[in-house]
């Protein structure tokens, strides 16, 4: 990639935390402490009950604090008498917890210097003065992202003009365009027959490179999902920069990178 990097990507992944700290839901949830790690929250926002009950010093004490709820989960969207996915519904949390951690690591210390504990953060917990000056920092990053990000599609969209997959999105009903195609698309197959290199995406359109040359696969492309995409037109050939993405056994993101020079891009009519 020459724009959409790696390191470009970080800057765009703040969004993510935008909208988790700015105050877009009124909708709270609580988050209970049970064994120690109040002094994270600040006075105010701690609230600590104490009861007489015939149960142990421990357990007639409890501290919780109100947390916004930002966390998307498929049981959200479940309808009447809908089967909740138990392991779906866990993994929702891990993949957006985790990566909230992984994007706050992103961030220089001396902006992070007031959170007292970056797992709250994660869950959208901060004090007032800390989230503006986090909110500073992030939105300046993410809107200089953004402007690389349209200016690099719109040159993607004049570089595909002379290609078939361009005539062919005129008769395709959803599809208009080389980014779009390959927004955040599942390859779930590859294939090198010849010349040739055929992608599969989200098991349902194939891509065909013609004059097909692998210049670059950090690694097996197969069950990575394509974040963003860099289309050039060169002298000979034309090339296609990706920005891939795979989860760890821990279902946190890495990206890597995918280019390939070719002489034409079509859809498989097969």
């Amino acid at each position: 990639m020459k724009i959409l990097t790696k390191e470009w990507r970080k800057d765009i992944d703040f969004h993510d935390l935008i909208i988790m700290l700015e105050p877009n839901t009124h909708k709270k949830i609580p988050f209970v402490f049970t064994d120690g790690g109040k002094d994270c929250v600040a006075k105010e926002h701690l609230h600590t009950i104490k009861t007489n009950f015939n149960l142990s010093e421990k357990e007639n004490e409890i501290s919780f604090v109100m947390l916004p709820d930002t966390i998307a989960l498929e049981i959200d969207l479940l309808g009447d008498g809908e089967v909740i996915n138990e392991k779906t519904c866990t993994n929702d949390f891990l993949i957006q917890y985790l990566n909230r951690l992984r994007q706050i690591s992103y961030i220089p210390d001396d902006v992070l210097k007031t959170v007292k504990d970056k797992r709250l953060l994660a869950l959208g917990y901060a004090e007032e003065q800390t989230k503006k000056e986090i909110l500073g920092y992030i939105r300046g990053r993410y809107i200089k992202a953004q402007e690389l990000y349209e200016k690099c599609c719109e040159n993607s969209f004049k570089a595909e003009e002379e290609l078939t997959i361009h005539a062919q999105f005129k008769k395709h009903k959803y599809i208009y365009s080389v980014p779009f195609l390959f927004d955040s698309a599942q390859i779930t197959k590859v294939e090198k027959d010849k010349d040739d290199l055929y992608l599969t995406l989200d098991d349902s359109v194939t891509i065909v490179f013609s004059g097909a040359e692998i210049i670059e696969e950090e690694i097996d492309v197969v069950n990575s999902c394509v974040c963003d995409i860099e289309l050039y037109k060169k002298q000979d050939c034309y090339e296609l920069h990706l920005l891939i993405m795979k989860r760890d056994e821990n279902l946190v993101s890495h990206y890597y990178y995918a280019t390939y020079a070719f002489e034409d891009l079509k859809i498989s009519d097969k």
